[in-house]
């Protein structure tokens, strides 16, 4: 179980470094040379955002609650997030989520480099 979790670990590692390189590549290319923003946009933030919190949920299911102090806060910020786009508070939510998204991607892609870099050490 420990290799493939391992084998999982730089899957997982290597296509969250290459969705999340390739996305802001595509982000600077759509946004800046233009000056204005662009609906596709969304579409990037979202497709982002879904593989990440599948892997998360992956790492969840695969490893339980014995999880990286890292990952626990993750964890928190995205029952944060959450709470936020309950109604009363969605455009708050939706305003914060546009903006504080870029940062928590690149959090999560850290979190997953330091636990392949440790789990490497270890196996």
């Amino acid at each position: 179980m420990r290799k493939s979790f391992k084998t999982f670990k730089v899957v997982d590692f290597w296509f969250q470094t290459i969705l999340l390189v390739s996305t802001f590549g595509l982000v600077i290319y759509l946004t800046f040379p233009k000056f204005k923003f662009n609906e596709d946009l969304f579409i990037l933030y979202f497709a982002l955002g879904s593989a990440q919190l599948l892997s998360f949920i992956v790492n969840l299911i695969w490893v339980g609650l014995n999880q990286s102090k890292l990952r626990k806060y993750y964890a928190w910020t995205l029952l944060a997030f959450l709470i936020l786009l309950i109604p009363p508070f969605t455009i708050i939510g939706l305003y914060a989520l546009l903006f504080v998204s870029p940062i928590t991607a690149i959090w999560y892609a850290y979190i997953n480099f330091s636990e392949l870099e440790e789990l490497s050490f270890f196996y």
